[in-house]
């Protein structure tokens, strides 16, 4: 998701002249790019066997895909869950950071936010977090 200030369209790289170039559009490194995913502990079939694979791997993946690319000075991995509790969204979060910094993936402290919703396949809560890029010299 790229979010742009005002909900201005995004500059295209490959520059447009004339009549058919957004005279507001906004640069590249100006926008916020966000990685969601969104993964559930259960699912129709109860556990989701492919919970904890679906939150590591993949999402490392496209976090370190952000911040190699030198025209995104604004990413963040936003992280939907839903689970029974907050204990296991928290430790869940815990264990996703640990594993993102273990791999070099270099972001700043979490935010998140959680909201009990009526129960769904086992699932009871939905937590947001969001996991900002660090962005500087290594």
């Amino acid at each position: 998701m790229v979010v742009t200030p005002g909900g201005r369209p995004l500059a295209d790289p490959a520059e447009q002249v004339g009549l058919f170039a957004p005279e507001d559009a906004v640069a590249l490194v100006d926008a916020a790019w966000l990685e969601v995913k969104v993964v559930a502990q259960h699912n129709e079939r109860g556990p989701n066997r492919a919970y904890a694979s679906a939150l590591q791997r993949p999402v490392w993946k496209d976090i370190d895909k952000l911040a190699a690319d030198p025209h995104i000075l604004h990413g963040a991995a936003v992280l939907v869950l839903f689970t029974t509790d907050a204990e296991v969204a928290d430790h869940d979060l815990g264990v996703w950071s640990s594993g993102a910094s273990l791999r070099g993936l270099r972001l700043m402290h979490r935010e998140q936010r959680s909201l009990a919703i009526g129960d769904r396949l086992g699932n009871r809560l939905c937590t947001v977090a969001v996991f900002p890029l660090e962005r500087g010299p290594a």
